[in-house]
């Protein structure tokens, strides 16, 4: 009876992961390019999270775009 409940609470949680990762999306793109000096960052080096370039002070955008 244990172990039915042990094996059953495992499954749930495994799939609750699944889910999670599967419909959970980053919300920040991962890169981001400056139009001006075309030097990539990482978003999470940027500390400026308004889109200005650390280096030349130009706009950021989406490395994809």
């Amino acid at each position: 009876m244990s172990d039915e409940k042990t094996i059953f609470g495992f499954l749930a949680i495994g799939l609750f992961f699944i889910c999670i990762g599967i419909f959970y999306k980053l919300k920040c793109p991962e890169f981001l390019r400056c139009k001006k000096c075309k030097k990539v960052y990482n978003y999470t080096d940027v500390k400026d999270k308004n889109g200005i370039c650390p280096k030349c002070k130009g706009e950021l955008q989406d490395y994809k775009k």
